[in-house]
């Protein structure tokens, strides 16, 4: 996950490569809100 102008990573986690994208994005996005603890805007692709 980037900052909105794109050039900060805020949040990073490495998978195996045949690990399914749309099967972890709702999950990454809450362990990220959860260390964070701030009010955000997710933007996603279909993925999502």
């Amino acid at each position: 996950m980037w900052s909105g102008d794109g050039d900060i990573p805020l949040y990073l986690r490495v998978a195996h490569g045949n690990e399914v994208d749309y099967a972890m994005f709702g999950t990454l996005m809450a362990h990220f809100h959860k260390q964070w603890q701030i009010d955000a805007l997710f933007v996603a692709d279909a993925a999502l």
